[in-house]
């Protein structure tokens, strides 16, 4: 009942996010001097949780020793030393038009500056846009072009296009099937992966 009521107040008197550190949220750490369980912090009674790193494991961790889980209903992807989560952070997966595949993957591909080759502008041979979205439902003009939409810190987890970049994310899934990384946390992953770093993802 305590933890109910505590909640609900901190909620209802729109208690943001910042009340809680950064290395509170991974670890229980502020958000049990609050009240807060860790399961409740876990499942999203905030609408926004920041990154949680852990700064000693983090300089352990290396692209030999690296592992990650990705949990689409939790929105979040864990990078994972051993069985210790070294970083834990909020992601956006595919929508249901769209959905991200699970099983077991492993990283294929890395490219620090990429370009989608299906979603992005098109522009007309004067540079005016033309149209956004899928390239395979808009025709690109004569002397026009087509830009790809950029995908920061790529990592390619399928043949088909699936993989693991710095985007917009929102509190819900909102991708074409990739998973959203936030933009402070994607370079240090990045870093600590390697091709052939496996990549779990699970419902």
């Amino acid at each position: 009942m305590k933890l109910y009521f505590l909640a609900t107040f901190l909620v209802t008197f729109g208690v943001s996010c910042s009340a809680i550190p950064k290395n509170g949220m991974g670890d229980g750490g502020r958000a049990e001097e609050l009240g807060l369980s860790k399961y409740v912090v876990a499942h999203r009674t905030f609408l926004e949780q920041p990154n949680y790193k852990n700064e000693e494991l983090i300089e352990q961790l290396n692209p030999e020793n690296s592992r990650m889980t990705v949990s689409l209903s939790a929105l979040r992807a864990k990078v994972l030393l051993g069985e210790e989560v070294a970083i834990d952070t909020p992601v956006s997966p595919g929508k249901k038009t769209h959905p991200t595949p699970t099983g077991n993957f492993s990283i294929i591909g890395k490219k620090k500056d990429h370009r989608s080759n299906l979603y992005g502008t098109i522009y007309n041979e004067n540079g005016g846009r033309v149209a956004g979205g899928d390239r395979r439902k808009n025709e690109i003009p004569n002397g026009g072009k087509f830009v790809g939409a950029s995908m920061p810190y790529w990592m390619r987890l399928t043949n088909t296009g699936i993989g693991m970049h710095v985007g917009y994310v929102p509190t819900y899934p909102a991708s074409h099937g990739c998973i959203r990384l936030p933009k402070p946390i994607a370079p240090v992953i990045f870093e600590k992966t390697k091709v052939g770093t496996p990549v779990t993802i699970e419902h």
